[in-house]
């Protein structure tokens, strides 16, 4: 490995050259955020996929005025998981068990506790950047840094699955929620998991280089190129979703072939939205309304005109309002001019002869692409009930609010199949023709 680099010196947070010098040689490398949680579950995150010469980097985490009872599991968790381990700075705890070196990071307690707003994603970043300086020091046997969550079970071979890709800037691991014995909150996160399918199959269906799904439990980075974007943002939320939106731009998301991580059905208010906050929402609605699918054959027509070569902005709007009849071509043409036209505008004229299409869709990253279908959906395309919308061609599912929870689940699993199609298999006229990835 590399010596330590100028990320580690300037951006990386401090725990990680207090950590790397009194750790030895590992083999593999996970961290996983805990708010509000058990230590039981916190172990049985990794129990299936344990590996000789396993690292796992527990950061508890709370903030100010967080509610008592939170505070109380934190605590109750802290001590679980110190109890016989050795403290090796302050508030940070190394030991082992059943073969696994576990570190214990204390962002819970006192001065400790992270800032305001910035929650799982300062979490994910001190435990990314311990694991980065392990690795700087030769401590790690794999570039690969994987982050995960409580309601997480890594599947065996979850780590072997990594050795097996090249090439790639991160993996987003398979996933498939597990019904609980709550039969409310299992059925939420079916039809939740079903809108996260949909929407990534809708991406594919416009041509997106964004279509992959950005779920921190399931996410792992490469050493390198995790420097190279300066680290997970310190976000409350949503700290996946923008991470992956970075280092897409430098390479591939790559989803490894393996069993998926089980994901827990449970409703959360850790963060203020995501997976956790949308079955809260399912729970107490029995309805989730989401994008109408028209929404994604604008996306596909403004795409289009993007991977145009020559043309100005202003020739690349009236070519993608050009693709669809009134009144979606307006609201296409208003959505559009909702975005940062002037970043575009100077992102063409700086693009090097043939490089115009490439760094047009560097420019409308995943980021730019929700704020059109949102603009699209409020200026006129408006939302559906999940089951309508998972009845568009690049789904096919004949379901209703009455489909069982078991078929609900079952459903889930037909759209993972569809989604690991090397390319879209829709009907004729349907599918938009095929772009090359950033």
């Amino acid at each position: 490995m590399a010596a330590p680099t100028q990320y580690l010196a300037r951006y990386a947070e401090p725990e990680a050259q207090v950590v790397a010098p009194r750790i030895g040689p590992q083999a593999r490398f996970l961290t996983i955020p805990a708010r509000d949680e058990r230590a039981d579950d916190l172990r049985s995150v990794w129990s299936e996929a344990r590996v000789e010469g396993l690292c796992v980097c527990i950061v508890i985490n709370g903030s100010a005025g967080d509610p008592e009872p939170v505070v109380r599991q934190n605590a109750q968790t802290l001590a679980e998981l110190s109890a016989g381990a050795a403290p090796i700075a302050p508030g940070i705890f190394l030991g082992a068990c059943d073969g696994v070196t576990r570190l214990v990071v204390d962002r819970a307690t006192g001065e400790r506790r992270l800032p305001r707003r910035q929650g799982v994603g300062l979490a994910r970043r001190i435990g990314l950047d311990i694991g980065c300086a392990l690795a700087r020091a030769g401590k790690l046997a794999t570039p690969w840094l994987a982050t995960s969550d409580a309601d997480a079970r890594l599947p065996a071979g979850y780590f072997a699955a990594a050795d097996r890709v090249c090439g790639a800037v991160a993996l987003a691991y398979p996933f498939a929620h597990a019904p609980s014995d709550d039969p409310a909150s299992s059925r939420a996160h079916a039809i939740y998991e079903l809108f996260l399918r949909y929407y990534v199959l809708a991406l594919r269906h416009a041509g997106s280089p964004y279509a992959f799904h950005t779920i921190g439990s399931t996410l792992a980075v490469d050493l390198d190129a995790y420097e190279a974007v300066r680290g997970m943002p310190k976000r409350q939320a949503a700290e996946d979703f923008y991470l992956l939106n970075k280092l897409k731009k430098l390479g591939s998301v790559v989803t490894p072939e393996v069993a998926p991580i089980r994901l827990r059905a449970r409703a959360s208010g850790r963060v203020p939205f995501g997976t956790g906050r949308a079955t809260a929402a399912i729970v107490a609605s029995g309805g989730y309304p989401v994008y109408h699918p028209a929404i994604f054959d604008a996306l596909g027509a403004w795409l289009d005109a993007l991977a145009d070569e020559g043309a100005h902005v202003e020739a690349r709007v009236a070519s993608a309002c050009a693709r669809l009849d009134p009144p979606a071509s307006g609201w296409l043409r208003e959505a559009i001019q909702s975005l940062d036209l002037t970043g575009l505008a100077r992102t063409l004229a700086n693009a090097p002869p043939g490089q115009a299409p490439r760094r047009a869709a560097e420019w409308f990253d995943a980021f730019q692409t929700r704020k059109l279908v949102h603009a699209l959906r409020d200026l006129g395309f408006g939302e559906v009930p999940w089951w309508e919308a998972l009845r568009a061609p690049f789904c096919g599912l004949d379901l209703s609010p009455a489909t069982s929870t078991a078929e609900l689940f079952a459903a889930c699993a037909r759209l993972a199949e569809l989604e690991r199609e090397p390319r879209p298999t829709w009907p004729a006229g349907v599918g938009r023709r095929p772009r090359a990835p950033l």
